[in-house]
């Protein structure tokens, strides 16, 4: 049996269970009388997070801006040609992902053949598969998306502003980065960024719905291997912020 940590609101009458996997991972099981399930598996790695180093290394490694992104797209492309979406279409799952400034999560909701679905989504996303050929191809399909965006007043106006109110943080970086930083990404750089962050002891499964804490315990047993623990260190370079804006108007 798994050893977990009962969380209980009496209030709300709902309880969730939390433990630590053997392979490092945190887990989190809201069980819920609901037609629908969801799980999200996520990782400490999103935008901000350009410049970085193990605690073993000499040296910080910097890596283009709008990587996280670009490895979220490239985690769905499994060896072989098999994209992880043809898998979920088999157990019926409404898949996703989306990368922020401080995190990257892969998610899907399904009303039947739940642990079938969260085998496949603990699966892909600890399996990264990338090539010269595979990269240089997105790097046109996220091209598009990011033109795309540009002409979207919303992100437009978004942009904007946290360029306007900060000088050096790196919430001013763009979740996709630019046409010209995606261009610099290299397969080696997208396992250098996947070996750092996509550890284990850095990431969360988090399920809810119709779900058990021991099945959930089960599927990690059969699909994840233990991750050797290791400290990552970020470089955000804004302690010396201003406190003044770096712009008080922009149109």
């Amino acid at each position: 049996m798994v050893d977990f940590t009962v969380k209980e609101n009496k209030m709300l009458g709902e309880k969730y269970y939390m433990f630590k996997h053997k392979t490092g991972l945190d887990v989190y099981v809201f069980p819920k009388k609901m037609t629908t399930s969801y799980a999200l598996f996520a990782t400490r790695y999103g935008a901000v997070d350009n410049r970085f180093k193990l605690s073993d290394d000499k040296d910080f490694t910097s890596v283009p801006d709008g990587i996280a992104h670009f490895l979220e797209h490239k985690m769905f492309e499994c060896e072989g040609g098999v994209d992880a979406f043809e898998l979920y279409a088999k157990t019926g799952a409404n898949a996703n992902a989306y990368t922020s400034n401080t995190m990257t999560a892969y998610l899907f909701s399904c009303t039947e053949k739940f642990y079938e679905s969260l085998e496949i989504l603990l699966n892909f996303v600890t399996h990264p598969y990338f090539t010269e050929e595979t990269v240089r191809k997105e790097q046109g399909i996220i091209g598009q998306e990011i033109r795309m965006y540009d002409d979207h007043p919303g992100a437009r106006l978004e942009k904007g502003l946290l360029n306007a109110l900060y000088k050096k943080n790196k919430m001013r970086i763009d979740v996709a980065g630019t046409v010209e930083s995606i261009a610099e990404i290299t397969a080696d750089v997208l396992y250098k960024c996947y070996n750092t962050f996509y550890n284990l002891n850095n990431m969360v499964l988090v399920v809810c719905g119709d779900v058990d804490v021991e099945e959930t315990n089960e599927i990690c047993d059969k699909v994840l291997k233990v991750a050797p623990k290791q400290t990552v260190i970020r470089d955000y370079e804004d302690d010396d912020e201003p406190t003044e804006v770096s712009k008080k108007k922009r149109v």
